[in-house]
């Protein structure tokens, strides 16, 4: 749409791997050495109060030989909207997803063969103003939160001599929240000042299973945490200090 949506798609992908095939061993022949990554982006203007940002990015990284392979790469997507208020005073609305994953182990042909996969998951949505309070000061305060979804490990071994069959650890999961306001300050020309206050929180989510253990960490019992039951909490104050010359 002229003078309102604006998009962008870009790609790449490296070409070692191709040359490998060139190669005179059999072994170097077979392996696998490449990334790629793809980006997009729209833009779209509604009025001159507001504003829509998509985004969105996937990206691996593969190596793989005889003896051993590994595989990782991350996919994410952010939805933003930035409104003003005045002319002092912007906000943003961010909501995102992130999603990381590897892959490692080693091929089939020997009882040690092994496949490991392993992931986290992100769910976040965070506030962010901005106030322009006169020349020198502009004020910035905010809050955010993330549920964060761990994924250890899911491993199996490969092939008819494998050692062991499949082991799952089990997925756990959290909340991230923070809140935090801060100024940025110029004195004179030269010199610019950055402070202020966040205040953090982590906290540990059901459903879980969390061992208890003795001084020679042998397990005692355990207690089991619904879903959606909050066992673990951390919090604390973090101020920020900063200076530019």
């Amino acid at each position: 749409i002229k003078d309102k949506t604006i998009f962008i798609v870009s790609g790449r992908r490296t070409y070692a791997d191709l040359f490998l095939k060139l190669s005179s061993e059999e072994n170097l022949r077979s392996s696998i050495l490449n990334f790629y990554d793809i980006n997009a982006k729209v833009n779209h203007t509604f009025d001159e109060k507001n504003r829509l940002y998509i985004s969105f990015y996937n990206g691996q990284d593969k190596f793989a030989n005889d003896f051993s392979k590994l595989f990782f790469g991350n996919t994410t997507t952010t939805i933003r909207w930035n409104h003003l208020f005045s002319e002092k005073l912007f906000f943003n609305l961010t909501n995102f997803n992130s999603i990381y994953n590897y892959n490692l182990g080693t091929p089939e042909g020997n009882a040690n063969a092994f496949e490991w996969k392993s992931k986290m998951v992100d769910y976040g949505g965070r506030g962010d103003f901005t106030y322009y309070l006169n020349p020198p000061n502009t004020i910035k305060f905010g809050v955010e939160g993330t549920y964060h979804i761990f994924d250890p490990g899911r491993a199996k071994g490969l092939g008819e001599e494998a050692l062991f069959t499949e082991f799952v650890q089990p997925n756990s999961h959290a909340l991230d929240w923070g809140i935090y306001v801060s100024n940025e300050q110029k004195i004179g020309e030269h010199i610019q000042l950055k402070y202020g206050l966040r205040y953090s929180i982590f906290q540990s989510m059901g459903s879980a299973t969390v061992y208890n253990f003795d001084d020679n960490f042998n397990k005692i019992d355990s207690t089991v945490y619904k879903k959606g039951d909050i066992y673990n909490t951390y919090m604390g104050l973090e101020p920020r200090f900063g200076i530019t010359y």
